[in-house]
């Protein structure tokens, strides 16, 4: 079961003697009336380095912001920085603060509860999805959601709206994983056939609940199976059966929308599709060369209709394979 513990460090989890192994944070913002969407992502690994990334478009505009440096395991409880990020556990399961002090933009933003933390595999109700150890066994050590509130502020320094600083409040997301990602050393030379879309991760946010679900969509080529939960104040519920189609553009290099049918616990059959794109943002996602880009993967922020007329608004994350512009410089 989650523990408290499990905010911090899994040295001993590793499955795969001297691989990269490592722990990520990453947390979602979203907030329409501010024109600023992002996430926050920290990856402390076992090969002596951290890496911190601020990824966010503000007011259309992309800002990205990423370091390497050394690390150690120390402090094993935070809080951690960089010297411009700071990631802080506040209360372990509850309570969480991120800032960041950079020459472009600024933030500072504390992610609270807004209901319990869960695993995929904890859904009160058995269903035939598959639980993720049994596709992850060698790779995901563990992997925990928690549905968020964000407040707090955002200051720009640059661009045209420079110096002023805008009120954050907002749904959001959290994800804490340790596994081996990104370990294995990638092939000499990268396929050209044709791209097609490898995962999805929906995050919908409704008034009085949050459906979450992972897996590969149609179409895909990697077989992930399909995990997902209805998040209420009541914990997590399994869904009973996803499907999900990501529509892409004419070149394959993006997403231009999304279209899910998630069976709920009840029986009932929820149709959500994806309306108006605010924005997206690329993951920094790497091994140990940070040259080498081995999957493109993206978080998209839309607005969703519900197939029984209610309005709702989310994060998509999909990726795309094979990845396009390997080597980054």
């Amino acid at each position: 079961m989650i523990d408290a513990s499990d905010e911090y460090f899994h040295p001993d989890a590793a499955t795969i003697p001297d691989a990269l192994f490592g722990d990520t944070a990453w947390f979602s913002v979203m907030d329409r009336q501010a024109g600023i969407f992002g996430v926050v992502q920290l990856f402390f690994s076992n090969h002596g380095y951290a890496r911190w990334a601020s990824l966010f478009q503000i007011d259309g505009t992309l800002q990205y912001w990423g370091n390497k440096q050394a690390f150690g395991g120390e402090p094993a409880r935070g809080p951690w920085t960089d010297g411009r990020m700071r990631y802080e556990v506040i209360r372990p399961l509850e309570e969480f603060r991120v800032t960041f002090d950079g020459p472009l933009y600024a933030y500072d933003l504390a992610f609270s509860a807004r209901y319990p933390a869960f695993a995929y595999e904890h859904g009160a109700e058995p269903t035939g999805l598959t639980a993720p150890s049994e596709y992850f066994s060698m790779v995901w050590g563990g992997h925990f959601e928690q549905a968020m509130d964000c407040r707090g502020h955002f200051e720009l320094r640059g661009g045209p709206h420079r110096g002023q600083i805008r009120p954050i409040d907002c749904r959001s997301h959290r994800e804490r994983s340790w596994m081996h990602n990104f370990h294995e050393e990638k092939e000499w030379e990268r396929s050209t056939e044709p791209t097609f879309p490898g995962h999805y991760w929906l995050i919908l946010h409704l008034p009085d609940a949050q459906v979450c679900a992972l897996g590969s969509p149609r179409g895909s080529k990697l077989g992930m199976p399909a995990v997902g939960v209805v998040s209420d104040a009541r914990g997590a519920t399994a869904l009973r059966s996803i499907g999900a189609e990501v529509i892409l553009a004419e070149d394959g290099q993006r997403a231009t929308g999304l279209r899910f049918e998630l069976g709920l616990p009840d029986g009932r059959i929820l149709r959500a599709a994806t309306t108006r794109k605010h924005g997206e943002v690329k993951l920094w996602y790497r091994g140990d060369n940070c040259l080498d880009n081995p999957v493109d993967c993206y978080e998209a922020f839309f607005d969703f209709e519900l197939d029984d007329g209610r309005q709702a608004y989310g994060v998509c994350e999909y990726s795309i394979h094979p990845a396009r512009g390997r080597w980054l410089s």
